[in-house]
């Protein structure tokens, strides 16, 4: 824990805490495995090509269709074996938290009795939070941070592609399971979201008591860095008009939309 966080500049740490004990992006290791972030410091087109959560290039199909699948699957296998061994709990479920839009679909025809869920937001938060984020993350000691207006392109390009996708990804009537929830909801009704999350996706009546009914108090609002995007030359209001639908997709609601799984599941379903 100390060595992953001693690499993190601290304007980086304020956004994520980086705790390897804690659900976190677990993609983010497969990712740097292959390199794609040098991809940001070859202009913003290079980098939506080569480095995008939501589409992959020609080039890049290994990576997704078998080399994401294997790294899960055998991540996943070990981490089953080691829970039926500290706990008496049937049956035991793998989560994973990451970015896999691009590899949906390999995913689903790999697991077919899996359950997938996603968060979403205003589409213009996440953008302005994207670009930010990106900028304090490590970088390469010789060549700094990619410049702020290359970020700017870059995630312009790949976010409107990612919702658009998630979007249509994530209404489809058949298939595994989907849950969608709003952050919105998430935020103002914890307790709620929650207990519809576990009955919807886990089928638990019940909300298991080591789960939190109120956000712990934590400032995330006095960033060092938090660039606006009126700052970075991107006009909020014209962004959220491409994105129209999924906007209105985002509006809060009382609870999750779930999409039912014909599958029957097994012993050793996935999440």
């Amino acid at each position: 824990h100390q060595l992953a966080t001693s690499m993190m500049p601290p304007e980086c740490l304020e956004r994520h805490e980086f705790d390897p004990f804690k659900a976190d992006t677990f993609d983010g290791a497969l990712f740097a495995g292959h390199l794609n972030t040098l991809s940001l410091y070859m202009g913003p087109n290079v980098a939506a090509q080569e480095f995008s959560f939501a589409t992959f290039a020609p080039q890049d199909y290994g990576r997704v269709e078998r080399d994401c699948i294997t790294f899960i699957d055998r991540i996943g296998r070990k981490q089953l074996l080691f829970a039926r061994r500290t706990t008496a709990e049937k049956p035991q479920r793998f989560f994973i938290k990451g970015h896999f839009l691009c590899a949906a679909a390999a995913l689903e025809r790999q697991y077919p009795d899996a359950t997938f869920l996603t968060v979403i937001r205003d589409p213009a938060q996440r953008l302005q939070s994207g670009i930010n984020y990106m900028r304090v993350n490590p970088s390469d000691p010789s060549m700094g941070p990619p410049p702020w207006l290359w970020l700017s392109q870059w995630l312009l390009l790949t976010e409107l592609d990612y919702c658009q996708i998630e979007q249509s990804w994530y209404s489809r009537k058949r298939g595994a399971r989907r849950c969608v929830i709003r952050f919105s909801d998430f935020v103002s009704d914890l307790q709620g979201t929650m207990a519809s999350v576990y009955q919807n996706c886990f089928d638990q009546p019940q909300l298991p008591p080591h789960v939190p009914r109120a956000h712990p108090p934590r400032e995330r609002k006095q960033y060092t860095v938090n660039y606006s995007l009126a700052e970075l030359g991107i006009t909020a209001d014209a962004f959220r008009a491409q994105l129209a639908e999924y906007v209105a997709w985002c509006q809060p609601r009382t609870a999750p939309r779930i999409q039912p799984n014909p599958q029957p599941k097994t012993k050793e379903a996935w999440s």
